[in-house]
């Protein structure tokens, strides 16, 4: 049972890992897009 404990353990800390590594991505994503869509009808104006 202790292996199986560090398992969960182990698992649970890559699952969190992984929550944020998407949510990074998502936010990085977001302000391309901002810089690529809204930045130049700032410029233009």
């Amino acid at each position: 049972t202790r292996v199986s404990s560090d398992i969960s353990l182990l698992y649970k800390k890559v699952d969190s890992l992984e929550r944020w590594r998407w949510i990074t991505i998502g936010i990085a994503t977001a302000i391309a897009w901002l810089l690529t869509n809204i930045i130049p009808k700032f410029l233009s104006n």
